[in-house]
């Protein structure tokens, strides 16, 4: 903008220093973040109607006070503040609460949006600590396009962002993310509407967009792999460790940067597993490293089997189907529909004395149903209950079969970003007793050897162990970074984890916490199935699916990256 507010020549430089746009674009971009976030705890309920005129007042003002923080606008000042008011509004307070209002349909629901936009700033501290060049290499390259465009380099600005607009969607074609596909484009249509804009001289909307669209933009460059920048898997001669999928110069028949929960079959001599974005179920020979597999609509993420059943159980987290698949031949026997206005996404489950246990993230609650006929039987809705205030975020669940106890991890329950941990009597389908974590994630185990709980924290190396009967926090250990996988071996007293950020799995010794080994496993992993009788561990990750000897992983010499 000129002095008189109106429209500056495109190919000029602008007068407006580069601080100064920097300035405005953070101003708007936290006061619309913080403005959305409250619409979306008044959407859950989560705050009361004085906190909300308060705090939408004060974002409003806060944001009006950022717009006024320019040079000379001359008598153009008030039309370009109700622009700025009306714009607001729209991104930071309608568009939420119409977003957030979707719930309960089959294969759709927005009730997570309050928990994920919480998030945000926690993902981008996260990225930051799991790869800090990669992460500061973004935010230098996204004000160096504001730069170009302030000084009137357009052309070059363009290229360089539809060049990577290009290649973003290149990766996103590989995805195999079906109907979802659409919502991931939606940051390079921003992209390239920020383009426009600054193509036309319109320099605040260029940064504000660049600046809001690249908080997002970072974060899911991690989640398709492409950060971090090295991302190493272990060298082909790692002691004790072989790729079993997919063979050596061979390409993967499936997307491998998705890899969900996976077991190991040793009777059967397969691999379980399943793929996203959308999914496929996988069965891996343990020895020919032949994969066959299932293609399904939706996305599976939890499987469980025993050796001495011929089938593997597994759940579709969107569209809430419970399929049973016989081993062999690999084929789906059943697939039962178990969605209903509360078991909206189920994330968990757990199965004993012929009882299926689902714990459903939208909405927050355990719904338990006959194995046999599917039917549901009780339910107890964790929002209900008080335990949370949030339409979403309820995990992993584990259970101890013995003491017919089931352990819920829910999270974040509250304004303060604490977590929460239930334990469940299964006898009198009751929740007899929870407590709080002050950070939490995805993973849950027990450590059957010392009568404790493991919980993770997704967002730094802390995991917290935790007494299985008074849920109390006896001490915190560090573990891996962004941990999404954690196995305790009883005969050994260890504990192996995988950095789903870093790419390393690494044991550690239960007494002390003190990591013994960690090796390089690849990009993403996500994938930890434990053979205890092989003394095997089997990981996946967007290298493939590793078979590593735990004696070797523990006394063989240290790997180097490749």
């Amino acid at each position: 903008m000129n002095g008189n507010g109106q429209k500056a020549n495109p190919a000029a430089p602008s007068p407006w220093p580069l601080w100064l746009l920097l300035a405005d674009a953070a101003v708007y971009a936290l006061a619309a973040y913080h403005c959305a976030l409250l619409v979306f705890f008044c959407r859950d309920g989560a705050v009361g109607p004085g906190m909300r005129f308060a705090g939408m007042s004060l974002a409003l003002v806060v944001a009006m006070l950022g717009y006024a923080a320019r040079h000379a606008l001359g008598s153009a000042w008030k039309r370009l503040l109700v622009l700025d008011a009306l714009a607001f509004l729209f991104l930071a307070a309608w568009l939420p609460w119409k977003f957030s209002g979707v719930q309960t349909a089959k294969g759709l629901s927005f009730a997570w949006a309050a928990i994920e936009w919480w998030k945000l700033p926690p993902n981008l501290e996260l990225m930051f600590r799991a790869s800090p060049g990669g992460f500061l290499l973004f935010w230098v390259a996204v004000l160096g396009l504001i730069e170009l465009m302030r000084r009137g380099m357009r052309k070059t600005a363009a290229a360089v962002i539809i060049a990577f607009s290009a290649w973003y969607s290149f990766q996103l074609a590989g995805m195999e993310a079906g109907v979802r596909l659409p919502a991931y484009l939606f940051f390079v249509i921003a992209l390239l509407a920020a383009t426009a804009a600054g193509y036309r001289g319109y320099l605040r909307t260029f940064a504000r967009v660049l600046v809001m669209d690249g908080a997002f933009l970072v974060i899911f460059l991690f989640y398709i792999g492409a950060l971090p920048l090295a991302a190493p898997g272990p060298p082909a001669n790692a002691p004790g460790v072989t790729r079993i999928y997919p063979a050596r110069n061979a390409r993967a028949d499936f997307p491998l940067k998705f890899l969900r929960d996976m077991h190991a079959d040793t009777r059967s001599g397969f691999l379980f597993t399943a793929y996203g974005p959308t999914s496929g179920i996988v069965r891996v020979s343990m020895q020919s490293g032949r994969a066959d597999i299932i293609h399904n609509p939706g996305i599976v993420r939890v499987m469980w089997t025993r050796p001495e059943l011929d089938h593997v159980f597994a759940l579709d987290w969107q569209y809430a189907d419970f399929y049973k698949i016989k081993k062999h031949p690999f084929k789906i026997l059943s697939k039962t529909d178990i969605h209903d206005s509360v078991l909206v996404t189920p994330m968990s489950y757990a199965i004993t004395r012929g009882k299926l246990y689902v714990v459903s993230t939208d909405l927050p609650a355990l719904t338990r149903l006959d194995l046999a006929t599917l039917e549901k039987e009780a339910r107890l809705d964790f929002r209900a209950l008080g335990l949370t205030a949030f339409r979403s975020g309820a995990w992993k669940c584990i259970i101890d079969e013995k003491k017919q106890k089931l352990f819920v991890e829910m999270g974040p329950v509250d304004l303060k970003g604490r977590y929460r941990i239930a334990r469940v009597d299964l006898k009198s389908f009751s929740v007899e007793k929870t407590a709080y974590l002050p950070e939490g994630g995805l993973e849950l185990v027990r450590v059957p050897w010392d009568n404790a709980l493991i919980a993770p924290s997704f967002f730094s190396e802390n995991m917290f162990v935790l007494d299985a009967d008074t849920l109390e926090i006896r001490r915190v250990i560090k573990g891996p970074l962004t941990c999404r996988n954690l196995i305790a071996d009883t005969e050994r007293r260890l504990l192996y984890g995988t950095s789903y950020t870093r790419g390393r799995l690494a044991a550690i010794r239960y007494r002390d916490g003190k990591t013994l080994r960690e090796i390089p496993i690849g990009r993403k992993p996500s994938s930890l199935a434990f053979a205890p009788e092989q003394d095997t561990l089997y990981a996946g990750s967007a290298r493939g699916i590793f078979r590593i000897s735990i004696p070797a992983l523990l006394h063989g010499q240290p790997s180097e990256t490749q």
